[in-house]
């Protein structure tokens, strides 16, 4: 999928133990590939046959507690927030151990339309820095499976490797967590962290997870070395609607790029290769994350 789109700025929140940055909007050429066989345990299985992808979109940046974040727009330009660097900087977050990195975007922050359907932030780290444990969690609100292809791969998030702007594609996907609708019914997550072939990149699908419109959810994504295990959980108050594990494709979240970069929803054009489509309306909120050393 090819990405050329113009990004309306928001203000956002980075909670973290890093240095203030700025990053301009670019392009970035995805590709599509072959989902491998489903690996790991998780409620249910279900086919190995459709092609994944991964998302695409142009990055934003985040200063030390205030930056900025780029959202995709359609009309093939792009741009980025002049001034994204950090305000007050007051250090770690509360509830944020004074040797991990954490990430907060408090209340609703994205929303997904046709003029801006993805959103993407920058997560600066410590170079070299190693991690046991990343965690994600954020609520979202459905806004309904996206009509031309209700059981298409609507994006959550996907958290990857490297800058927006300056990744590799192979070996960077620490998360990739997706819903299909209606007649698949999945919740569907790619990672493939550190492996040399393509091949031996994970997807996992949990089967039965079937989420209605207008409600609101909560999502947990725990990839974690030491216990070797990949965790999902997909919540609505205190019910379960979709847990499953797999195992992690690598013994330590490395960072020899300095950087994550973190991104919401899919495109808009559905016309190139690939299963993903929009999550347009959806309502992104109360993001979280975490990385354990």
């Amino acid at each position: 999928m090819t990405t050329s789109t113009t990004p309306r700025t928001h203000r956002a929140t980075l909670l973290a133990l890093v240095v203030a940055s700025a990053s301009a909007c670019t392009t970035d050429d995805g590709r599509s590939v072959d989902d491998p066989p489903p690996l790991g345990t998780s409620v249910g299985s279900t086919d190995a046959a459709t092609s994944d992808a991964d998302a695409d979109a142009s990055t934003g940046g985040g200063g030390t507690q205030t930056g900025a974040v780029s959202t995709t727009g359609a009309d093939g330009s792009s741009d980025a927030d002049a001034d994204a660097s950090a305000g007050d900087t007051t250090g770690a977050p509360v509830g944020c151990a004074a040797d991990h990195v954490c990430f907060a975007l408090d209340g609703e922050f994205f929303v997904p339309d046709e003029a801006t359907p993805t959103a993407s932030w920058d997560i600066e780290l410590p170079d070299g820095a190693e991690y046991r444990v990343v965690e994600v969690e954020l609520d979202f609100t459905h806004g309904g499976w996206f009509p031309d292809d209700p059981a298409g791969l609507h994006n959550v998030f996907w958290l990857h490797r490297g800058r927006r702007t300056d990744f590799t594609w192979l070996g960077g996907v620490l998360g990739y967590v997706n819903l299909r609708g209606p007649t698949a019914n999945i919740v569907r997550t790619r990672h493939d962290l550190d492996v040399a072939d393509l091949m031996q990149s994970q997807t996992f699908n949990i089967n039965g997870a079937m989420p209605v419109e207008g409600e609101t959810y909560h999502v947990l994504y725990r990839y974690d070395t030491t216990a070797a295990e990949v965790l999902v959980r997909v919540t609505r108050g205190a019910d379960v609607i979709a847990e499953g594990t797999d195992v992690p494709t690598t013994d330590l979240v490395r960072n020899p790029e300095g950087w994550f970069f973190l991104q919401f929803a899919n495109e808009t054009d559905v016309s190139l290769p690939g299963p993903e489509v929009p999550s347009l309306g959806w309502q992104f909120a109360n993001l979280r994350v975490e990385f354990i050393p």
